[in-house]
């Protein structure tokens, strides 16, 4: 968390962030949503330390609307709100990849303006 501070301090208009496999937390989620409103690109893939509640910060306020690109790939502990959460928040997602979910359902995925999945 500390880290990320310190590149949200000095990296406001950053577009791609690969915070694969690390220990990002729901709050780090919170401040990446306030720190770079023109994110188009994020992967978390890996990342299991954050919950549900920190994908809806992606969505809520300052937000990530421009984001375009998602990997979630491996996030084994998204579940269905999630997903929703993402959906509604993030409406300008055209890549979402969610590969290695075993406990993923149709229910999950059922997120619109999607060019890949």
């Amino acid at each position: 968390d500390e880290s990320m501070r310190l590149i949200s301090e000095g990296c406001r208009s950053l577009l791609y962030l690969n915070l694969s496999y690390t220990n990002i937390t729901d709050g780090t989620l919170q401040l990446l949503s306030r720190s770079f409103p023109n994110l188009q690109y994020l992967s978390l893939a890996h990342c299991r330390k954050f919950t549900d509640k920190g994908l809806q910060y992606l969505g809520t306020g300052t937000g990530c609307h421009k984001l375009i690109y998602l990997d979630l790939s491996g996030c084994i502990q998204i579940s269905v709100d999630g997903f929703r959460n993402i959906a509604n928040g993030c409406s300008g997602i055209q890549d979402l990849l969610i590969n290695e979910m075993p406990t993923l359902t149709d229910g999950c995925i059922q997120v619109s303006n999607l060019k890949e999945i």
